[in-house]
């Protein structure tokens, strides 16, 4: 227990202070201190006193004090500083027992610290750090300045700082070794007064231990299929000193046996770990998991990043990419999705690399899986409406038919001003279910109708049935048209004959020059081939033309024979004042068979939409030209609509004409979009929310004049209608259809696309999309393009974006192909 020592003494029958200090003086100053002296003796002493030094303390002139017993006399003493530094001088008191002698001290402030003496921080993973907070305290009377010199590795926060009188502050010490060391060393703490004044410094020892982290990567188990893919090579297991990522080799067989697929180390501190995500739809997401075990005794920070050794981009699988951090001896699973937006041949697969930082060694982890695909389908091949009057009506149901366990949406290409129109024409199907739609028959003139009507699904070439019916009046009796009429048209248009008219193909068959057969249709006998221009090309049934392709560039025809034509397909009226006289468009319809064809067009006199004249015959050869009028009847408003018109040779106006099915060729059915709009330039039209399928849009691999071919499907998720309008390639590379339509809300909007590669290169096409008849939502996609496969490879990319102006909808995607003769191998199966 320390002595604690009394302020005041008694001398000579004196009680007297030890001392007088005086702090917080400046040079040239005056400070006063007080000096009370008290007699303790029962009797009176006479005092005299005299100051001993250098004169800075000075008091009253000297004269004896008289103090009766018990009582007290106060001296002023003061003290006059001329330069800064202490000052030591004395008081005697002279009493006629002795002297005593009182010191009068005038001291610098001084500044104390208190440190602690050691700081132990443990074991921590290498370029990762540990802090330990500790405190300091001020213990003096006077304000104090530190700074702190740390060696290496080791560092104090703050820095430096003030600590007031009295006062502690908390500081944080760091840690961050660089390898698997042990690291000792020294802190100097330096403090202060103001201007530098009693500087002293104090010392923390410091000890930290660096290591290695070291983290296993687990797969997730997989199925039976799956289990056969064995690990490729031995490999141990690392030891933890090791550091870095790894695998779970070494194990026994029953412990393989649960499932989990690993690969052992490739060589140069790398393992491999495969998951496997089996088939999964296009549209929906499959999800597996990594476990990250940490079996080192230290924090381990996992990274999952993209592999730096791969040129692929995996476009289809994601995981989180921001630092995990994996406590000791602990583990973290960490999610993988693969979430396919197109379909693929072949499997889909990336890389990713699990990197511990301040390890030694990567795990890459292959990303494995392939996509289904719905399969819909079409029960009716040949919708028969049969033989009706002018004026009545029919109605049929076609069945599209899901067929996969994958829920999708399909679309019927039928417009509601068609002859043809359904209740419903795109709706989502479920799994496994079959969805009916109403189809009605409302024709107009005594003709017979032909309409090849397509259907898109998601993901899947366009299926296509054939809608027929005959309408007669008093005095018109055309052709009746039978479902066998469509299988003989099919089979007869690859040998050219469905060029020729009715009549002369009836008196081919007379001269033998054509024959019947049950499954082809007509065959050109070969002494007929180099006379009457008759074609000896049988039915080719083993390379039929694709339906992409068929639909794409072919309005009727599945043969791609062309026997009528227009010249466009898409009218743009744009605004038209409905006070105003009605805008026109001209319409060129061409007939390439050797027989004179009527063209009958399915518009009303007075509509909004009209042509003009409605029927017209054209001669072979020719072309004839049409008048589209756009009357709108309201200010405000979209206007869209398909015009249709029927052609089919004049002799099928008499049924009397034609002998033998064989020789009935069908109408033809063109339709030109037409659209428009009545909103002024005041006016703003209303605002586009579109939502589109995928952001990337990647073509199959293809080579030099091999199409490849792509869909994609839109949704309107506002509440108004959406005009939009896509402008044709110039290098026509890229075929889109169709380049303009309404979709109304609510309802959905399949493109199609076909990407024709002229040479082995890197394709890339922006295409810019007009919303609702205004540049002011005219989306403009990424120009930077970035390909998913090696540039060994053939590969067609499609990017989209939003543009600033209209920030709320995507836009259709810009388009990039390579195009090479390079195979692509697929990958392992699943």
């Amino acid at each position: 227990m320390a002595v604690v020592r009394p302020r005041r003494v008694v001398e000579c029958g004196l009680e007297v202070p030890r001392g007088v200090v005086y702090q917080g003086w400046e040079p040239g100053g005056e400070y006063t201190k007080t000096l009370v002296v008290k007699n303790v003796q029962l009797r009176t002493q006479r005092i005299k006193y005299t100051i001993k030094g250098d004169q800075f303390h000075s008091a009253v002139y000297p004269r004896p004090i008289v103090l009766s017993a018990g009582m007290s006399y106060t001296l002023p003493i003061v003290f006059k500083p001329r330069k800064k530094e202490p000052c030591e001088e004395s008081i005697e008191l002279e009493t006629s027992e002795g002297a005593v002698e009182i010191s009068l001290r005038a001291v610098l402030p001084s500044v104390v610290v208190a440190l602690p003496e050691s700081l132990k921080f443990g074991l921590c993973a290498v370029q990762d750090s540990l802090s330990l907070d500790f405190q300091i305290s001020n213990t003096s009377n006077a304000s104090t300045y530190f700074s702190w010199e740390c060696p290496r590795c080791f560092t104090v926060s703050p820095e430096t700082g003030e600590l007031p009188p009295k006062s502690s502050l908390n500081l944080s010490a760091t840690f961050s070794p660089e390898s698997a060391l042990v690291y000792r060393g020294t802190a100097t703490c330096t403090y202060y007064g103001r201007e530098g004044v009693g500087e002293k410094a104090g010392l923390v020892q410091l000890k930290g231990v660096g290591k290695y982290p070291h983290v296993v990567v687990r797969a997730p188990p997989v199925s039976g299929a799956d289990r056969a893919c064995k690990t490729r090579g031995g490999g141990e297991r690392r030891e933890e000193r090791d550091g870095g990522v790894g695998t779970e080799g070494g194990r026994g067989e029953e412990e393989r046996g649960r499932g989990e697929e690993v690969v052992a180390s490739r060589g140069g501190g790398r393992q491999e770990v495969v998951v496997r995500f089996g088939v999964v739809a296009v549209g929906t997401s499959g999800q597996r998991w990594i476990e990250l075990v940490n079996v080192s005794a230290v924090t381990a920070v996992v990274s999952v990043l993209p592999s730096s050794h791969s040129r692929l981009t995996p476009a289809h699988f994601s995981c989180p990419h921001s630092p995990i951090t994996v406590p000791p001896h602990s583990s973290h699973r960490l999610p993988l999705t693969f979430t396919p937006s197109l379909p693929s041949p072949h499997s889909l697969f990336a890389l990713f690399e699990v990197r511990v930082q301040g390890g030694l060694s990567t795990t890459t982890v292959k990303c494995v899986g392939a996509t289904k695909v719905p399969r819909v389908s079409i029960e009716e091949e040949v919708v028969d409406f049969g033989s009706m009057s002018v004026g009545q009506s029919a109605t049929a149901v076609l069945h599209v038919r899901n067929d996969s366990d994958v829920t999708t949406l399909f679309q019927v290409q039928l417009e509601p001003g068609s002859v043809f129109r359904a209740d419903c024409t795109c709706a989502r199907l479920p799994p496994r279910s079959t969805h009916k739609i109403p189809v009605h028959f409302t024709p107009q003139r005594p003709i017979p109708h032909c309409k090849r009507v397509a259907c898109l699904a998601q993901h899947q070439e366009p299926l296509f049935v054939y809608l027929i019916g005959t309408v007669y009046s008093e005095t018109i009796r055309p052709v009746v048209l039978q479902p066998k009429h469509v299988r003989d048209y099919i089979a007869n248009a690859q040998a050219g004959i469905t060029k020729l008219p009715p009549e002369r193909v009836a008196q081919f068959q007379g001269r033998e020059k054509l024959t019947t057969s049950d499954t082809t249709g007509l065959v050109v006998q070969p002494h007929a081939i180099t006379s009457d221009h008759l074609s000896a090309t049988a039915p080719t049934r083993d390379a039929p033309i694709l339906p992409f392709a068929n639909y794409l560039h072919s309005q009727h025809d599945p043969s791609g024979v062309a026997h009528v034509s227009v010249d466009s397909q898409d009218l743009q009226f744009g605004f038209v004042s409905p006070q105003s006289v009605s805008d026109s468009k001209s319409v060129q319809v061409t007939n390439h068979t050797e027989e004179t064809v009527v063209c009958v067009w399915m518009t009303e006199s007075g509509g909004t939409f009209s042509v003009t004249p409605q029927e017209k015959e054209i001669v072979p050869g020719a072309t004839s030209l049409f008048t589209a009028l756009f009357s709108p009847k309201h200010a405000g408003k979209f206007y869209f609509e398909e015009l249709e018109c029927y052609i089919f040779y004049k002799g099928l106006q008499c049924y009397q004409s034609v002998s033998g099915a064989a020789a009935v060729t069908l109408p033809w059915c063109l339709s030109v979009r037409a659209h428009g709009h009545s909103f002024t330039a005041n006016t703003h039209t209303f605002m586009p929310n579109l939502k589109f399928e995928t952001r990337d849009l990647v073509f199959p691999a293809s080579g030099p004049l091999e199409p490849a071919y792509r869909s994609m499907t839109v949704w309107n998720e506002g509440d108004t209608p959406v005009l939009f309008e896509l402008p044709p390639d110039s290098k026509q590379i890229f075929t889109i259809k169709p380049l303009s339509g309404l979709i109304p809300k609510g309802h959905h909007q399949t493109f199609v696309m076909e990407m024709m590669p002229r040479e082995a290169k890197t394709y890339k096409h922006i295409t810019h999309c007009v919303l609702n008849a205004t540049t002011n939502y005219t989306q403009v996609p990424f120009p930077n393009i970035h390909t998913t496969v090696p540039p060994s490879r053939s590969l067609c990319a499609v990017k989209q974006s939003v543009s600033q102006h209209a920030p709320y909808t995507p836009l259709p995607p810009s388009i990039t192909h390579v195009s090479s003769t390079t195979t692509t191998t697929p990958d392992s199966a699943l």
